[in-house]
């Protein structure tokens, strides 16, 4: 999601194809990963949340963990309802 040009037109064509009751789930690095030249988007628990709840999910629960060293993930899932 980081590396697409539009991140919420993404997240919408998601929305549209998952069928009702469907779950996304949703892996990026955290806003702190800013030295990836790669990266057009960067996200925070809250920003990703508010981002995945505005294109219509629902029942949205992100996580930040570290569980590599020097990264830390954020690791989301939510619902089509």
């Amino acid at each position: 999601l980081e590396h697409m040009p539009d991140a919420p037109g993404a997240l919408r064509e998601m929305h549209r194809l998952l069928e009702r009751g469907g779950h996304l789930r949703i892996v990026v690095p955290d806003d702190q990963d800013q030295t990836n030249p790669d990266h057009l988007w960067f996200f925070t628990v809250a920003s990703l949340t508010k981002l995945v709840k505005l294109v219509g999910f629902t029942d949205v629960i992100a996580v930040e963990k570290q569980v590599v060293p020097r990264e830390k993930f954020i690791y989301l899932t939510a619902r089509k309802a």
